[in-house]
């Protein structure tokens, strides 16, 4: 049998049961569009991973194809849709509706394809009705097959949010299963507090001070078995236009400002940063660095120039250890009243439905599990997924599973799901960064690659292994880290003499342990350091031979490095070399939050008592972090939360 038949040449078509009728009449084009609104439900089902919606799914199709044949015939007798149909329709839209599939505002389709294909297939059913209705104003059509097409547009949007919300889904990622959307609450409560925090680094500290100063009863729940995740192992960088410490006067290093910092971070994130969150950031710079101060925190008597700051703004814990600044701040919320629980893991988040505020959290310590009330709320603080290896391929797939990473070993992102769960949307999920200095062995981030980064502001150069430049080492994290994946051998190094790890106030010791491990390559000439690095020696002191001349003339270089007097030619040994490559870093997406570190939802609407902060958030930084800039972000925003969060009245 052919597939063409040329009947339809003339413009007409034959309609079921034989009658021959014009292809642009009324009928047909009802029909046609339920014949494509078919296709496209078949399409979203194709697509769709929850299998409840795909057996929904399957059963529409079942039943266009009747009401396809009820249309495409003006005397049909038997008819296909029924008002049961119609009834068991809405039964199905009442029960997804109670477990928090409705209508809770207008939502953007594009955040998910399977939601967006739905969407789709719901508005092509809108198209369908009024052909039908307009067919109805000059034919008989039975009133089932109008109620029927009016129920399935509502039913497609109820899938929609089915999509949406109910699988493992990660922004747009498709890390999906069969599990519906876990709203509810425990049968009974084992202990009672105002405030729990998940996370115990910079941001959740600094939400428990801030609530704790308030009078909350504050709980700090941390699933490692110490304290301070990250923010434990961070070098201690805190970027801040000005301070009580008053630097900027000192050092006579000229004006800094919160609009100057603010321009920067936009730029660095390429601008996809929320000029709003960016704005209370800078503004609140200044005062949470004091906090920081008043918790006993020391910093190096000078500023530190970092990539893609215009200026020198980063004040330098005096040790570069966080571990330091997370033991001041826990000593801190401890004389605040707060409570640290270690090896206690976050297992659920509890909210009874969509309209409802977050209610408390399940948690397992020690193998027994609680399901812990908070009466005011919760503040998330876990951190980021960078140990994620599934989400991280998913996202940047280029990184593959064997990617280097700089993070501790709870930085697997489980919490972010869980508030996905009960609805939080998510921002900037592809966005993750390398840190280009960390070790090429093993990706730790350690001094040394703390001072490598530093060191750019004050005249470290990169070279590869033929000992050239490739890149300007004041670019952002982003532009150097590609530089090195794309265009380099592995290693890539940078080059020091004694004069800059001086001005860095880099302690003997850690040089002396550097070379020792051999992580920190010495030589008392260029060619020394170099031939025991592997580096091609003459190439590299031409190199910094050119790169000394550029200093001194104070003109921008190839590369478009702007030069500053606090960069020092490497005009006398020794000479050292560090050897680096790109670690996954951080992730700049995360939970969507507003600027008082409330979680919003999917239609951008806050999720009553949920607070977040720090990494576990999106939005701030862009495509890019600035360095410097992630303490920042979780000082100010832990405190924003733990405010925000001390204020609610209890539910």
């Amino acid at each position: 049998m052919k597939i063409y038949t040329k009947t339809g040449d003339t413009g007409t078509t034959s309609l079921y049961g034989g009658e021959i009728t014009e292809k642009h009449s009324l009928r047909v084009d009802a029909y046609g569009t339920l014949d494509e609104l078919q296709a496209s439900v078949g399409f979203a089902r194709a697509l769709c991973e929850v299998s409840e919606v795909r057996q929904a799914l399957k059963e529409i199709e079942r039943q266009l194809i009747l009401l396809m044949t009820e249309v495409s015939s003006s005397k049909l007798t038997v008819h296909m849709i029924k008002e049961d149909d119609v009834k068991r329709m809405e039964q199905e839209i009442d029960r997804l509706c109670s477990k928090g599939f409705g209508f809770s505002g207008f939502v953007l389709p594009g955040e998910c394809l399977r939601s967006a294909a739905l969407h789709l297939a719901r508005t092509i059913a809108r198209r369908a009705e009024r052909r039908i209705f307009a067919l109805a104003a000059h034919e008989l059509v039975q009133q089932p097959v109008l109620n029927y097409l009016n129920r399935l547009s509502d039913y497609l949007f109820v899938l929609s949010q089915c999509e949406l919300k109910s699988t493992k889904k990660i922004g747009c990622v498709e890390a999906s299963g069969d599990e519906l959307m876990p709203y509810g609450v425990p049968d009974s409560w084992d202990e009672t507090t105002d405030v729990a925090i998940i996370g115990s680094g910079f941001a959740g500290l600094a939400a428990a001070i801030e609530a704790g100063l308030k009078g909350a009863n504050v709980i700090i729940l941390e699933k490692m078995p110490y304290l301070g995740g990250n923010s434990r192992i961070s070098g201690g960088g805190y970027c801040s236009w000005d301070s009580k410490l008053k630097l900027r006067e000192k050092l006579g290093l000229g004006e800094d400002s919160p609009q100057l910092h603010k321009e920067d971070t936009l730029k660095g994130g390429a601008y996809y940063n929320d000029p709003d969150l960016v704005d209370r950031m800078v503004n609140e710079a200044p005062d949470g660095l004091n906090m920081l101060i008043e918790a006993g925190i020391e910093f190096e008597p000078t500023l530190h120039h970092l990539g893609a700051h215009s200026v020198a703004r980063s004040y330098q814990e005096k040790n570069r250890s966080g571990k330091a600044m997370v033991d001041a701040l826990h000593n801190y919320a401890k004389r605040c009243g707060a409570e640290l629980r270690l090896r206690a893991k976050v297992t659920r988040l509890w909210r009874e439905n969509a309209a409802s505020p977050v209610t408390g959290l399940r948690y397992e310590q020690n193998g027994v599990q609680k399901n812990l009330r908070c009466l005011k709320g919760i503040v998330i603080a876990s951190g980021g997924f960078a140990r994620d290896t599934e989400l991280i391929a998913q996202r940047n797939p280029w990184l593959g599973n064997n990617y280097m990473c700089s993070n501790h070993r709870g930085a697997t992102g489980e919490v972010l799901r869980y508030a996905i769960a009960i609805g939080a949307d998510t921002v900037h999920m592809d966005f993750i960064q390398l840190f280009p200095c960390a070790a090429a062995k093993n990706g730790v981030i350690d001094r040394l690659a703390l001072e490598c980064y530093s060191g750019a502001g004050f005249g470290t150069i990169y070279v590869n292994d033929k000992g050239l430049r490739f890149v300007n080492e004041l670019a952002g994290r982003d532009e150097v880290s590609k530089a090195q994946l794309m265009h380099q051998t592995k290693p890539t190094w940078a080059v020091f003499n004694k004069d800059i790890f001086t001005r860095l106030n880099t302690p003997i010791e850690v040089l002396e342990h550097g070379v020792k491990s051999k992580r920190l390559i010495f030589g008392n000439t260029i060619e020394e350091m170099a031939t025991l690095a592997g580096i091609i020696p003459d190439s590299l002191a031409a190199t910094i031979d050119d790169h000394n001349e550029i200093l001194k003339s104070g003109l921008t270089d190839n590369f478009n490095k702007t030069v500053t007097d606090k960069m020092l030619p490497m005009e006398r040994g020794p000479y050292y070399a560090v050897a680096q490559w790109p670690s996954v870093h951080f992730c700049m997406g995360g939970l969507r939050i507003n600027r008082d570190s409330q979680v919003l939802d999917i239609s951008g609407i806050r999720i009553p008592k949920l607070y977040a902060a720090g990494e576990v958030c999106g939005g701030v930084h862009g495509a890019n972090r600035l360095g410097g800039n992630a303490i920042t972000e979780c000082i100010v925003f832990g405190r924003a939360a733990g405010i925000g969060v001390a204020n609610e009245k209890e539910y």
